[in-house]
């Protein structure tokens, strides 16, 4: 019986689709990278961005309760539970390569680098968010848009 559960279950295990795509996950290649960041995939729309990273869980608590809607140059908050948003004008998006996004605060000069490692069949991307010389990484997934009803 133990062998038979386990021959299905090696067999179950081969014979499944592979559930993240991009370059970690053997998507398709473009020179020696595979293509994950695309503007039109990310731009306009909606966005929860998760961490797994405690320190910055701890650092700022709210984060998580917020969706995002990147346009090119601002960027729009929503708390769906509290039901505020904000618009900040002072952003740059674009893609700097072809796995990476280069987001900048246009008041402060800051500077960050969000490489996309993939998207799973779910929408999320796994991200790698560096500034500074620090490293996040974390999940950006998809939010539901809170003005559609």
């Amino acid at each position: 019986m133990r062998a038979f559960l386990l021959s299905l279950f090696f067999i179950a295990s081969c014979t499944s689709e592979p559930r993240l795509t991009g370059f970690k996950y053997g998507g398709g290649w473009e020179g020696n990278k595979v293509r994950t960041c695309n503007e039109s995939d990310i731009l306009h729309k909606w966005w929860h961005f998760e961490t797994k990273n405690a320190i910055v869980n701890t650092i700022v608590p709210g984060f998580e309760k917020l969706c995002v809607f990147p346009t090119s140059d601002e960027i729009l908050f929503w708390n769906d539970e509290e039901e505020w948003g904000a618009i900040q004008d002072n952003w740059s998006w674009n893609c700097s390569d072809i796995d990476t996004m280069k987001v900048v605060d246009t008041n402060t000069n800051e500077i960050y680098y969000v490489t996309i490692f993939g998207k799973d069949y779910d929408g999320c991307y796994d991200i790698e968010v560096t500034e500074g010389g620090i490293t996040v990484r974390g999940d950006m997934c998809p939010c539901d848009d809170p003005f559609e009803e």
